[in-house]
């Protein structure tokens, strides 16, 4: 007889820790130096969902640069913390739209910034012919109270930020929305 999953986790894990789970690759501790930058701790879409469990929705710091253009802090495979500034869309030969990286990460969250701004990395991928397609992100969520699956279009979403069923019109926490 097949497992029945309750609607309120995932995998065995409710939504609200599936959400909020962390992945090595993406950690979200914030610092001093990070939060006096801007950057925050944000929820954003999960691509393919291979990341932080199989939450539609992950944690990370981030700093958003412009809509569709964020500073990810990234952790690389020796360990080394990175900000890696991404925009979202494709490359144009595929139709997976996901935060894809403009160029090099940098270890500095303050160089991070400076050269987004600047478009000094957009620059340079232009000339190498990596530029991507925009595309605006829809974060796949689920009611926690009706159920009901729903999507919205946003770069990302704050950790306490509210958002609203669009069957039920209750709102909820995002965290608690993801599916």
């Amino acid at each position: 007889m097949p497992l029945v999953q309750h609607p309120h986790c995932i995998n065995g894990t409710s939504r609200k820790d599936a959400a909020m789970r962390t992945d090595p690759m993406y950690p979200t501790e914030l610092t001093e130096e990070e939060s006096g930058l801007g950057y925050q701790l944000a929820l954003v879409g999960n691509p393919r969902r291979v990341f932080s469990g199989n939450s539609s929705l992950m944690p990370v710091v981030l700093y958003s640069v412009g809509p569709l253009s964020c500073i990810f802090k990234t952790r690389d495979s020796d360990g080394n913390i990175l900000y890696s500034h991404r925009q979202h869309g494709d490359f144009g030969k595929s139709d997976r739209a996901e935060w894809n990286p403009v160029l090099v990460p940098v270890p500095s969250p303050a160089d991070a910034i400076r050269i987004a701004k600047e478009g000094l990395d957009a620059q340079l991928a232009a000339r190498q012919g990596l530029g991507i397609d925009p595309a605006m992100p829809a974060l796949d969520l689920q009611c926690p109270a009706c159920h009901y699956p729903f999507s919205v279009r946003k770069d990302f979403l704050g950790i306490g930020e509210v958002v609203v069923c669009t069957k039920c019109s209750r709102a909820h926490s995002a965290k608690d929305c993801a599916s």
